[in-house]
């Protein structure tokens, strides 16, 4: 099974927050689990670091996940319908 798992999900579990989206983080971590990240969590959880120490514990967490690359086209303009 691969999980995305969302900015909110890891800013409480390195803010070492009780709850219920943190206890299943923990379990999919403890499970070994496929849990991916894409470059939008990635730069919404790095933007909220302070300390170099917080920089790496997640670098190093991070650097053993599934990176889901996003590709995306916007086409026509708005109000325009797009196929």
């Amino acid at each position: 099974m691969m999980v995305l798992v969302d900015t909110t999900a890891w800013i409480d579990f390195f803010a070492a927050r009780s709850s219920p989206h943190v206890a299943a983080l923990e379990t999919l971590i403890e499970q070994r689990e496929d849990i991916c990240i894409c470059g939008l969590i990635l730069t919404k959880v790095f933007q909220g670091i302070r300390k170099d120490s917080e920089f790496q514990k997640t670098r190093d967490l991070f650097n053993n996940l599934i990176f889901l690359p996003m590709h995306y086209s916007i086409k026509g303009d708005i109000g325009s319908k797009t196929t």
